[in-house]
């Protein structure tokens, strides 16, 4: 149980942090891509503003004797300033459409695509009717309506942009993930001090247990050996029985509780394929006596040769467990059903709702109808039977039905 609650431990941190961790590296590369898309914009609405050229760049080039360059951009164009290395290092071109017929393109700025290869692209974001975006992965356009009546598309290569966020969000995956490697390396041995207490808690409560039932055996050894003792100098009266009762009582609670002591020990089960079939009829073969003395019908449909991997001497006390509540609980019959899915235990009890009843392999669990009725029980058994199933790595449920029939069903 401690280790299963170590392992739980050890997963839900990882879980927990590969979550937190994914949440901040798809921020972090959300903003990085945000702001490349952002600074690919502010280029975007300059050349929009200007037809499409980069202002005096393009009177630059008209007079190369000018003896003065002016500043690229103007004050009003907003945003942060650019660099006045930006317009050349900038790769566009721009399309321009009326009524979706091309009547003008500018290549002059790209060397990745022809006139013919600029305009077919264009078209293909002139159809889109979507305003920004981006497009064969690197280049991000603009497509905006001119005041003349004609739209525009500008296709800029934001590839020299992109590559550092490309980067970032490589390097950032490997910084998580590594990250997350060495966290479960730390999580792994901190986990080990982390559970500590509670395995010292449980070895202390395993040993308290174990250390109860070898006490309590002495006195009721003796207090039933006096009350034997009693009834044949005096004879058997009601006291002497109810003595009796509650001795054996005790002595079955005693025995439950160090068997489930036992099984919350961490050791391996001795795992192996058996006839699971065999199993089951040896127990209703050892059973059938004591059904019929409480006049119980006991109805069994076993399938041959059903085949399961465990350990069979806890399988035998799982079997006999199951049997061994039917017949305090049954009222009148009791069925036991086995095939290649799963062993189901039904029987006729009183006060069974229709409902999910798992509160019954609690330890100690007996409700309140039972616990006002003659039926001897401790409310132990059914939770070593849940212990069993964990421990052959089965599945063990409880449930009623519409009939006020009792079920436990173990799958396998």
């Amino acid at each position: 149980m401690i280790q299963k609650l170590r392992l739980k431990f050890i997963a839900f941190t990882l879980i927990a942090l590969a979550i937190l961790l994914a949440i901040i590296g798809t921020i972090v590369n959300v903003l990085n891509f945000s702001s490349v898309a952002n600074s690919s914009d502010q280029v975007l609405n300059y050349l929009s503003q200007h037809e499409g050229h980069f202002g005096e760049r393009r009177n630059e080039e008209e007079n190369q004797d000018s003896s003065q360059s002016a500043p690229f951009f103007p004050d009003d164009r907003g945003g942060r300033p650019f660099s006045p290395e930006t317009a050349y290092n900038t790769r566009f071109f721009t399309v321009t459409f009326n009524q979706g017929n091309v009547i003008d393109s500018n290549t002059t700025n790209i060397a990745a695509f022809s006139q013919e290869e600029a305009i077919s692209l264009a078209k293909e974001i002139y159809q889109s009717n979507q305003e920004r975006g981006y497009i064969q992965h690197v280049y991000r356009y603009l497509r905006y309506e001119k005041d003349d009546g004609n739209t525009m598309v500008i296709v800029m290569d934001s590839s020299l942009q992109l590559e550092p966020a490309q980067n970032f969000f490589v390097i950032s995956l490997i910084v998580l993930s590594s990250g997350l490697v060495l966290s479960f390396v730390a999580v792994f041995f901190l986990s080990k001090w982390f559970v500590k207490p509670l395995e010292i808690s449980q070895q202390k409560q395993t040993s308290f247990i174990t250390d109860a039932g070898h006490e309590l055996k002495t006195p009721l050894t003796i207090i039933s050996a006096n009350n034997e003792l009693i009834e044949m100098e005096f004879g058997e009266n009601e006291s002497s029985k109810v003595i009796d009762k509650e001795v054996k009582r005790m002595t079955s609670m005693v025995k439950e509780l160090s068997a489930l002591a036992r099984m919350n020990e961490e050791r391996k089960v001795e795992s192996k394929e058996l006839s699971f079939s065999d199993v089951v009829l040896d127990m209703i073969d050892s059973f059938s006596n004591a059904f019929k003395e409480k006049g119980i019908l006991l109805q069994p449909e076993v399938k041959e040769n059903v085949r399961v991997k465990g350990d069979e001497a806890l399988l035998r006390q799982l079997v006999s467990i199951l049997l061994d509540n039917a017949l305090k609980y049954s009222l009148t019959h009791t069925s036991i059903v086995l095939n290649d899915k799963h062993l189901e235990v039904i029987n006729d009890a009183k006060e069974i709702k229709n409902e999910n009843l798992e509160n019954v392999f609690e330890r100690f669990y007996r409700s309140a109808e039972v616990r006002g009725s003659n039926i001897e029980g401790s409310g132990i058994g059914l939770s070593i039977a849940k212990e069993i199933t964990a421990k052959n790595k089965m599945r063990i449920t409880a449930f009623g039905d519409e009939n006020s029939q009792f079920h436990i069903r173990l799958s396998f």
